[in-house]
């Protein structure tokens, strides 16, 4: 089917296009009407008005159905009805206003110009053949005198009963209209064709390339997996070769045990982060106070904080309630309140700050660190992408952190340059009025 070639999405917003078009023609050739009717230029103003008022009521009711929730299903059969409307409208308004004498008749070329960029090329060419019919059809019945001739009052040796200029002339009006009609359509249709190939072949190169990067991404995370796993795995495995060799004295070094203890919550904490990371993250979300959030995460912290040595300040703001997460929120505090305190020094200073940012609560993160460098800066929320020397990060927290906050419908962004420090600000959606 020629209507199939079109993308029903498209074809409705050209659709919404051509209904704004219609209405700025309509006050225009009503403009002009009105001033060639003063002057006396117009012989049958009164059918021309009433073709004016038909497109002025066509467009209201085309108005109400591109905004129907089912238009886009039909939205290339609405954009050739249209068209096929243009067309006999604009013949009429040309036929009343001095047939092939009136200069807007090669206003035609716009329209085969637009059915050229909207439609495919079947169906562009065929409203353009179907527009040199009706015209040239209507000229050459008017010329025999079948139909009644509407001169412009010009004074340019047009008789009001017909036509002046002979056959020879309309002919040749008809030819050369013909041809600037059906060279606009070819140029138009041939150079959509061109564009739609290209556009084809961006498209194409975006998913190869997105196929590569996502393997190359797959290869990092196994990678990281591989070298995340094998530290602790190694340690489990000598802890079991000196049990092997000496199993009662490897009893009395407890210090082994809490290693091997250790080893064991690192990979389980490597394969719950994991998870998390595989899967989409399916949340409930309820209206609830980012400060009580914060505050709940600062105080599971409180030992790390300690035992860091940092400054931490945290300034809450008057915040109207979120709608969030409490447990996915948490989550996002507790990471990048972590990567602060690991990224000062012993003295260091971090700060936290809520914020109301007109419909979004705002959580900012700061350190005093050394910043992250651009290269790093670019990857930041990709798996495995850490600043932490080896074994004090996996590099999922902000991966994690991304993957919650935009199942929040947040955002969240990285401020850092080399040795001013980070600052990580978190975006989440207010609650709206009904739901807090």
């Amino acid at each position: 089917m020629i209507f199939d070639q079109l993308d029903p999405a498209v074809a409705l917003d050209q659709n919404r296009q051509l209904v704004r078009l219609r209405w700025i023609a309509a006050t225009a050739v009503a403009g002009t009407v009105f001033v060639a009717s003063s002057l006396g230029l117009v012989s049958d103003s009164a059918t021309i008005w009433v073709v004016i008022g038909v497109m002025a009521c066509v467009n209201i009711a085309l108005t109400a159905v591109v905004r129907l929730p089912g238009a886009a299903r039909h939205g290339r059969r609405i954009l050739v009805a249209q068209l096929t409307f243009d067309m006999i409208a604009l013949n009429l308004l040309v036929h009343c206003a001095g047939g092939i004498q009136n200069p807007f008749a090669f206003f035609y070329v716009f329209l085969a110009l637009i059915a050229g960029m909207t439609c495919s090329p079947s169906v562009a060419w065929a409203l353009t053949a179907g527009v040199f019919v009706l015209f040239g059809g209507t000229a050459v019945i008017e010329y025999a005198g079948w139909l009644p001739h509407h001169p412009l009052n010009l004074h340019t040796g047009v008789e009001a009963s017909g036509p002046r200029h002979g056959g020879a002339y309309l002919l040749g009006f008809l030819v050369a209209w013909g041809s600037v009609l059906f060279g606009v359509v070819a140029y138009a249709t041939s150079t959509m064709a061109r564009l739609r190939e290209t556009a084809r072949a961006e498209r194409a190169l975006r998913e190869r390339l997105h196929q590569r990067e996502r393997l190359a991404l797959i290869g990092e995370v196994v990678a990281g997996v591989v070298h995340e796993l094998s530290t602790p795995l190694n340690g489990v495995r000598n802890s079991f070769r000196a049990l092997r060799r000496d199993p009662v004295g490897f009893l009395k070094h407890a210090d082994i045990l809490d290693l091997m203890e250790d080893a064991l919550e690192r990979m389980t904490t490597m394969s719950r982060r994991l998870l998390m990371l595989s899967r989409e993250p399916q949340i409930a979300l309820k209206p609830l106070s980012v400060n009580d959030v914060v505050e709940r995460a600062l105080e599971h912290l409180r030992g790390r904080i300690e035992s860091s040595g940092a400054t931490v300040e945290c300034r809450r703001g008057a915040v109207p309630p979120i709608l969030a997460n409490e447990v996915a929120l948490g989550e996002v505090v507790t990471n990048l309140v972590t990567n602060a305190l690991d990224a000062v020094e012993h003295g260091g200073r971090v700060a936290i700050e809520t914020s109301n940012g007109g419909a979004m609560a705002v959580i900012r993160v700061s350190d005093s660190g050394s910043g992250i460098p651009a290269a790093i800066r670019e990857r930041l929320f990709q798996p495995f992408q850490t600043t932490k020397p080896l074994g004090r990060g996996t590099g999922l927290g902000l991966a994690i952190s991304k993957r919650l906050v935009d199942a929040h419908e947040g955002t969240i962004d990285v401020e850092s340059s080399g040795g001013t420090g980070t600052t990580v600000v978190v975006r989440v959606p207010l609650a709206r009025e009904g739901e807090a």
